[in-house]
């Protein structure tokens, strides 16, 4: 996998500690200092960026400052801004979210800013210049957990689109020095415009007669010059035939465009069903529809000022049958960028949280024309649009370039080189082997300083190797540094130390939360198999969280099942993808002398005796010898726990506090439930494990029987006239990045446990446990229900 970052119109904004930055000097107390580096525009003089800070003040957050920026006056003129700001370190609200605008792009240095407007360009006077615009709808948006005494980073990657002059394409966009043109042709349109004046008949049927031919067409450059290597992103082509809608798409059909040039079927009778290109997803017959797909790629050394321009192309043209291909919408995206650059797409993966542009199409192919590429318009057939802040990274299945063949890219379903697992009976992760392995298969090590550059320091290296995907995560802070819990992302190895691990690619995120020192920070292998098959009986597991201790040669246990599937994975009736239990541990006390223990959660353990929540953990119960008792309160993530039942209202354990987010940006363990406390015995009841978390890579995902991260049930100490219940342990994550995918009918579950119910008294009975989260990102389709409701959507 390669880091590629290209220069031109990318727009990192950092959020960073100031000591000699440009611009004021740093502020005493908490500050966020905000550096907009170099945009390096092309004939851009100035640009204008509008800066929001509010507090963590609930229901309505509080403004801490605002701030019109111009690259003019706090740059280099060319997009660049650096500005320090106060932040909200209040422990209430020191959850401070920092927004930005752009607010325009000017071919010289405007001659008056006006001041902030959220966005909007008044009292700007300057010229300005085209562009398409990522904060039209809303701001670019990022929270960070203000402290005293220290600043805090926070960083968007932004690159800006433009309209592109270049005469070998008909419309083209410009962004990071990168010129593409798209469209998308049913028909040669008459002089109007606006009807057809013929069909294009381009390829062979069965007859031996060119026939009605739809063409995709699909081409870019990253500029011209010797040191510049074109590459180009596309997904399956989807085609949705039963009940398609602008709003509503399920794929029938998908299909390949990565085969060897050329005709990809064979046409006849039953050509496409027996394509390698085309697979039918449901009951409909792609005979009916197609009787060809062809694939045309190349590269044109193309000159643009007399310069080589590096042109490469991928077209696709679809062999029709009219009526029913009127009846189906067509739909797919594609981007680029420039092998040799720097940028933020790496193996055509676009990093999380980064804005950059791509092209979508969305075809009726009942309506189509010769449909160009449309700049800024959300409703054409083939238009530009934006990845988001707030998105996952995003995943491009095909690439294509000068040195780069046209094949899937490994690093999404991995590249099978772990061979075919078939899992029959237990197997974990953190301590089995299959193959030829002679360490465990999902390995991990804790990492011991913080990883800010590509060799990360860790207690061992044992079962890792060169081009190995690994999990960089954050497990587990402290209740004053917990920023960065839950920060993950897959890298590449390229070597390995004895201690140490180098990736091809330095981490994007941040690990430290302003001391790495209190962090939990795991580095875990994922393997990477062909086929994974988990039959009756059998259960696909991993060790539980125990605080990264030792396991032996430094090798720890995380709690997180981590696998990619290269081709699919089927979870057969009777067998189990299992995180249950996993995450952090329960309240547990053995005395019955006052408060006992909370759950553990992200932000520590539950040791300190309280009944309020350790953030996710619930708190323990608490009794009074001989007069009362406490039940411990349940645990909470993507839904919150019940307070635990008690004699006094001193006495019950509260439930915990809900944490994370529904697209499972940031990736959490469930959370422990409290102790439970009863007045006359001298055990207590233990409060129930969070679950772990599962991260699944698969091409095609098959559960008939089931997919779960549930948290454990709160126990008593089995006295008959117990009454010490705990609380319960919350539900974990489930994160699936699928190609295709059938889920079942709530065979994916996050659970939490329910209430723990004493033997003989219900006044002390433990809190139930809140639901963890699901995500599920797709490329083609799935289907099915999950448990809670999944976060769904295509990256």
């Amino acid at each position: 996998m390669r880091k590629v970052r290209s220069s031109l119109l990318l727009a990192p904004l950092f959020l960073v500690a100031c000591a000699g930055a440009d611009g004021p000097a740093p502020l005493d107390g908490p500050t966020v200092a905000i550096d907009v580096a170099a945009l390096n525009l092309q004939g851009v003089g100035d640009a204008v960026w509008d800066i929001e800070v509010v507090n963590g003040a609930s229901p309505t957050a509080e403004v801490v400052w605002q701030r019109r920026l111009t690259s003019s006056g706090y740059g280099d003129g060319a997009g660049s801004a650096s500005y320090v700001g106060p932040c909200d370190a209040d422990p209430a609200v020191n959850e401070n979210t920092v927004r930005v605008w752009v607010v325009g792009v000017f071919s010289a240095p405007v001659s008056s800013a006006g001041t902030f407007a959220s966005g909007a360009a008044g009292g700007v006077v300057g010229t300005p210049m085209d562009f398409q615009n990522p904060t039209t709808d809303g701001p670019l948006e990022r929270t960070v957990v203000c402290e005293e005494n220290r600043d805090v980073a926070v960083q968007f990657d932004v690159a800006l689109m433009r309209p592109a002059q270049q005469g070998f394409f008909d419309i083209a966009v410009n962004f990071n020095n990168i010129f593409c043109s798209a469209k998308f042709d049913c028909c040669t349109e008459d002089g109007t415009g606006t009807a057809c004046a013929s069909d294009i008949d381009l390829l062979f049927d069965a007859t031996g007669a060119r026939s009605k031919t739809y063409v995709l067409g699909f081409a870019c450059t990253a500029g011209p010059g010797a040191g510049v290597e074109t590459e180009l992103y596309l997904d399956a082509l989807t085609l949705d035939c039963s009940s398609p809608t602008a709003g509503s798409f399920a794929a029938d059909f998908t299909l390949d465009p990565s085969g060897a040039a050329g005709n990809q079927c064979t046409a006849g009778a039953d050509g496409m069903t027996a394509c390698d290109a085309v697979v039918e997803n449901g009951a409909l017959d792609a005979d009916d529809y197609l009787f060809q797909v062809a694939v045309f790629r190349g590269i044109e050394s193309l000159t643009s000022g007399g310069v080589v321009a590096n042109k490469v192309y991928w077209n696709v043209a679809l062999g029709v049958k009219d009526p029913a291909i009127q009846g189906c919408w067509l739909k797919t995206r594609g981007t680029a960028d420039d092998a040799n650059g720097t940028g933020v797409v790496a193996a055509g993966t676009i990093a999380a949280g980064s804005v950059y542009p791509y092209l979508q199409w969305e075809v009726d192919l009942g309506t189509c024309l010769a449909e160009p590429l449309t700049f800024g318009d959300p409703a054409a057939m083939v238009r530009t649009a934006y990845t988001a802040t707030g998105d996952a990274a995003t995943s491009f299945t095909y690439g294509y370039g000068p040195n780069l063949p046209a094949n899937p890219f490994v690093a999404t379903y991995g590249d099978g080189g772990d061979g075919n697992l078939v899992v029959s009976a237990a197997f974990s992760l953190s301590a089995d082997t299959s193959g030829t392995r002679t360490e465990p298969d999902g390995v991990a090590y804790q990492v011991t300083a913080d990883p800010t550059g590509v060799t990360l320091a860790t207690t061992g290296s044992a079962g890792l190797a060169a081009g190995d995907k690994v999990l960089l995560i954050n497990l587990q802070g402290t209740d004053a540094n917990n920023g960065d819990v839950g920060n993950w992302e897959v890298l590449t190895v390229a070597s390995v130390g004895a201690n140490s691990v180098t990736v091809l690619e330095a981490p994007t995120r941040t690990y430290t939360s302003g001391d790495f020192a209190s962090q939990k920070v795991a580095l875990q292998r994922i393997p990477q198999y062909g086929d994974v098959t988990v039959q009756s009986g059998g259960t696909l597991t991993t060790g539980a969280w125990s605080d990264l201790a030792d396991l032996g040669s430094g090798q720890v246990a995380t709690g997180v099942v981590a696998l990619a599937a290269r081709y699919g994975v089927d979870v057969q009736v009777g067998g189990a993808i299992s995180a249950d239990q996993l995450g952090f541990k329960g309240g547990l006390s053995l005395t019955k002398t006052g408060i006992v223990a909370g759950g553990e959660s992200y932000a520590g353990d539950g040791g300190i005796a309280s009944t309020a929540a350790n953030e996710g953990g619930g708190g323990g119960g608490w009794h009074n010898p001989g007069l009362w008792s406490g039940g411990g309160g349940g645990a909470s993530y993507g839904t919150l726990g019940e307070n635990g039942s008690c004699d006094q209202p001193s006495g019950c354990g509260q439930a915990g506090l809900g944490y994370g987010d529904a697209q499972l940006s940031k990736l959490y363990l469930g959370s422990g439930g409290g102790g439970g406390s009863e007045n006359d015995v001298t055990t207590t009841g233990r409060g129930g494990n969070g679950a772990g978390a599962i991260v699944l890579f698969a091409a095609d995902l098959l559960v008939s029987g089931s997919v779960h991260a549930t948290g454990e049930t709160g126990h008593h100490d089995n006295n008959t006239a117990s009454n010490d219940g705990g609380g319960s342990g919350s539900g974990g994550s489930v994160y699936l990045r699928v190609d295709t995918a059938d889920l079942g009918t709530n065979l994916v579950t996050a659970a939490g446990g329910p209430r723990t119910v004493g033997v003989a008294f219900p006044e002390s009975w433990g809190g139930a446990a809140g639901a963890g989260r699901i995500a599920v990102y797709y490329g083609t389709s799935t289907t099915g229900s999950t448990s809670p409701a999944a976060y769904s959507a295509q990256p």
